[in-house]
């Protein structure tokens, strides 16, 4: 019996169907330069000439949008969640209706297995897309530093950031913004977009960490009276960051956070000001740190 990746390799008709998706998630996927930086993608998110894109990507108020035609409009950021490493920006009125802005899908319905195609423009090659599957989604409680991410199997480069991850229908669900390895990537999710333009991505809890889930030994478990058998390793600490002055370091696990075993909950319910006290595994060794995060 054939395998799906058999049957997509090989059906004239499945290829004709991502050649005209490809088409419809490129006309609304646009070049974006920063003033302090080298550029990458862009998605048209509404008819009012809204473009979205990564914050590193345009990490200043000012940007310049080309369009596939060449044109180039001068354009501002209105809305930034240094969080979520995305931005708004506001686009001139000579540039509405002179590109098709992009049909936007709601990623809370994605689930693991889809395929989705990515559309930017790394390394300077226009509009180049990438066919991958989606591997993990945020409602499966996946965590990086408290963002909530579509893990992506698909292998993209430098200068996809900023630009659109699409399912089978052409409906934006994500927009890339990293690497974490050799065909695999992260992109925020469609809903975290919308929550940022209607404001509710401000006053968000930054703590500095980035987060991965694991299991841990038996022997500790035990050890320290643990009522899970799942922590958060540290794998980043941003420097400066509330996590960076309170002492968090790289290896450090996560087991409680305010006296709460599930730490995923606590993080999501932190209040930008007000301290959360984590229980940390160094070395064997548990120990209590408290972390005030600030603003997003």
């Amino acid at each position: 019996m054939s395998t799906v990746l058999d049957r997509l390799a090989t059906s004239s008709q499945v290829a004709d169907e991502l050649a005209a998706l490809a088409r419809q998630v490129q006309s609304s996927v646009v070049v974006v330069r920063g003033t302090r930086s080298g550029g990458g993608s862009g998605v048209v998110w509404s008819e009012d000439g809204l473009v979205i894109t990564n914050h590193h990507v345009v990490p200043g108020d000012g940007a310049e949008i080309e369009l596939p035609s060449g044109d180039r409009f001068p354009g501002r950021a209105v809305a930034r969640s240094y969080h979520d490493d995305l931005v708004a920006i506001q686009v001139g009125a000579g540039f509405r209706g002179a590109v098709q802005p992009a049909t936007v899908g709601d990623s809370s319905q994605l689930r693991p297995g889809e395929l989705v195609v990515a559309v930017g423009n790394p390394l300077g090659e226009r509009n180049a897309i990438t066919l991958g599957m989606v591997s993990g989604v945020p409602r499966n409680g996946v965590v990086d530093g408290q963002r909530e991410v579509i893990h992506v199997a698909i292998t993209l480069r430098p200068g996809n950031s900023g630009g659109a991850l699409a399912d089978v229908h052409g409906r934006v669900v994500g927009i890339p913004h990293m690497v974490v390895g050799n065909g695999a990537a992260l992109a925020v999710p469609s809903t975290v977009v919308e929550r940022l333009l209607h404001g509710v991505a401000a006053d968000r809890p930054h703590f500095g960490l980035a987060l991965r889930p694991v299991e841990l030994p038996a022997p500790l478990v035990s050890q320290h009276r643990l009522s899970s058998t799942t922590g958060l390793l540290v794998i980043d600490v941003e420097s400066d960051s509330p996590a960076d002055r309170a002492g968090m370091g790289l290896g450090d696990v996560l087991v409680r956070a305010s006296g709460m075993p599930d730490v995923v909950a606590q993080l999501r319910q932190a209040a930008v000001g007000v301290p959360t006290r984590f229980a940390v595994i160094r070395g064997g060794t548990l120990r209590w740190l408290e972390v005030t995060p600030r603003a997003a």
